[in-house]
């Protein structure tokens, strides 16, 4: 369930559960232009954001979810991030991308991501070591960046006007 002691909603983003959904959208026009204003206009909650935390060092969590909006800025696409801005996995229109902490950036499918279109993902995370599914399609990484250092939590964003959709969330800790 959609409680406070899980979940952190940010930059002041509207977040409602519906028929068991977790939906989430941008914050306020009066958010918005209060951000602008400041020396912080990046995170002026444009986009949905949310973050499930805390999780344990090592985990598997599963989970069915779904972006919706349009792409309006080259640079911008939905993603999710295992520890934040640690492990990122963008959803663009071209491509799905990895990166690691930033430093690395690693292809995961050469086709897109479909706005509006359901995902079922599971992902396992350890020091070194992570394993992604995405509908299905196995992806294996060992990588000394990754890492959850002190970002226990997962975080998900979506499109600039866009939605985000959360239909279950199953997180299990994991075994070294």
């Amino acid at each position: 369930p959609f409680d406070k002691e899980h979940w952190e909603v940010r930059q002041s983003t509207t977040w409602t559960q519906k028929g068991g959904v977790l939906h989430g959208s941008q914050s306020s026009k009066e958010f918005q232009k209060k951000k602008l204003a400041s020396s912080d206009p990046t995170h002026a909650g444009f986009r949905p954001v949310i973050f499930l935390k805390p999780v344990p060092k090592e985990f598997v969590v599963q989970l069915r979810l779904r972006y919706k909006g349009e792409f309006k800025r080259k640079n911008q696409t939905p993603l999710l991030d295992l520890g934040h801005h640690l492990q990122s996995f963008l959803f663009g229109k071209e491509n799905v991308m990895l990166y690691l902490q930033k430093e690395k950036k690693l292809p995961i499918k050469k086709t897109g991501h479909k706005v509006g279109a359901w995902m079922d993902i599971t992902a396992e995370i350890k020091q070194g070591e992570m394993v992604m599914v995405i509908d299905g399609e196995k992806h294996v990484y060992k990588d000394a960046l990754i890492d959850l250092k002190e970002s226990l939590q997962v975080d998900f964003k979506g499109l600039d006007y866009g939605t985000v959709e959360i239909d279950w969330v199953k997180l299990y800790k994991g075994n070294s």
